[in-house]
């Protein structure tokens, strides 16, 4: 008895209009999402791929010197700092975290 009232009550509320409604809605709106932050995702793993080549090629013009030690340690204390690039996270197409929070 109590399992035919409640079969009941979740055939009527799924064959409403108002859950094909909401369903088609929030379907909807979770693909706009996925094409909106797959783009996203795009832009910051071609960002990453830049970034890494361009620290790449700057640290491979010391390597062979023999005043690469020097080389190292002036453009690490006057030249700005060490860089390190952090890949966009895999998972980024179907949410946006902390990713403009944290540094790159």
């Amino acid at each position: 008895m109590l399992f035919s009232l409640i079969r009941k009550e979740i055939v009527h509320n799924v064959l409403s209009l108002r859950f094909i409604v909401t369903f088609v809605l929030f379907f909807v709106l979770i693909q706009i999402s996925i094409l909106m932050l797959s783009s996203s995702f795009q832009k910051a793993q071609r960002t990453y791929e830049t970034s890494r080549s361009s620290h790449r090629e700057d640290i491979s013009q010391y390597k062979g010197r023999e005043d690469q030690d020097q080389l190292f340690h002036d453009n690490i204390v006057e030249g700005g700092g060490v860089f390190a690039d952090r890949p966009p996270e895999p998972l980024g197409i179907f949410v946006h975290g902390l990713e403009d929070d944290l540094p790159t």
